[in-house]
């Protein structure tokens, strides 16, 4: 999931000033990333189960990383829905503009809940009882600044882009029948 929901988000982005093939590969990732957290939540029950541990959602064994993942879970399957309603409107819909910020929400929260199990889940689940790699750790860091990293450059440009695509306002001193007129810098 570390991989795909990134590749998702910038193909997202990145349609802002590059409108290609970004679609298809915005649902494509988009629907890995909704069928792997399926997934992972279900493989993740189940070690629960065959722990003899409960539901850990409640009760002694409860812990936030269980509630985060639950959490991710919902969010991540109201992202998809919200994006294929978004599918069906007209751009600039509340749907579409709501569609952006769950996806950097599940992003968020995908990358929070990681954490998580690596730092809270990893030594009591594993069979040595060994904190987390540091090898592992790395590449967790690594994933999670280049996605936000190519991102943010993303964003960057995308505003950029529509800041100076914008007719600028013309000068204080050319008056209202000058520009009826065709006369001064108005283009």
């Amino acid at each position: 999931m570390l991989f795909v929901l990134p590749v998702a988000l910038i193909a997202g982005r990145y349609r802002r000033t590059h409108p290609s093939e970004w679609f298809r590969v915005h649902v494509f990732f988009n629907t890995a990333t909704v069928l792997l957290i399926i997934l992972v939540f279900g493989l993740g029950m189940g070690a629960v189960r065959a722990s003899h541990l409960g539901r850990q959602f409640a009760g002694p064994y409860s812990d936030l990383h269980h509630k985060v993942g639950a959490t991710v879970l919902s969010i991540t399957l109201m992202q998809a829905i919200i994006g294929v309603a978004a599918y069906y409107t007209k751009t600039g819909s509340f749907i579409r503009r709501l569609h952006v910020p769950f996806g950097i929400i599940v992003a968020a929260g995908m990358y929070w809940n990681t954490w998580e199990g690596m730092h809270n889940e990893w030594k009591e689940m594993s069979t040595s009882m060994t904190v987390t790699p540091e090898a592992v750790q790395i590449v967790f860091w690594a994933l999670f600044l280049l996605s936000a990293i190519v991102y943010s450059a993303l964003v960057g440009e995308a505003t950029l882009s529509k800041l100076l695509a914008q007719p600028s306002s013309p000068p204080a001193s050319v008056t209202t029948s000058e520009k009826e007129k065709g006369n001064g810098d108005c283009n």
